[in-house]
């Protein structure tokens, strides 16, 4: 069997740029070992504000892991946001002095 597909969604600032977001988001997944390697990870981001409102879809082995799942994509932003306070993420962004 190919897993079961399931969707968390989670907000994310856009100064973390959609090509960080959506790159982190995937390499994250495929650590997890629940995460189906070789299925569809699929992530949709809409703008609002100054957060994407971000859904992203993934097939499973366990239905019991999505809250975790959800979980550590919520901290990993939260590392993404530490991470971009220390050296600012894209080259637009000047260090503050």
């Amino acid at each position: 069997g190919g897993g079961k597909n399931q969707t968390i969604k989670v907000s994310v600032p856009q100064k973390l740029g959609a090509l960080n977001i959506e790159q982190g988001f995937t390499r994250k997944l495929l650590e997890l070992p629940w995460i189906v390697a070789g299925a569809d990870i699929r992530i949709r981001m809409v703008a609002s504000g100054d957060f994407y409102d971000t859904e992203i879809s993934f097939y499973s082995i366990r239905e019991d892991m999505v809250a975790r799942t959800g979980e550590i994509i919520r901290n990993h932003v939260d590392e993404l946001l530490q991470e971009g306070t220390k050296h600012p993420i894209g080259a637009k962004e000047k260090p503050e002095s």
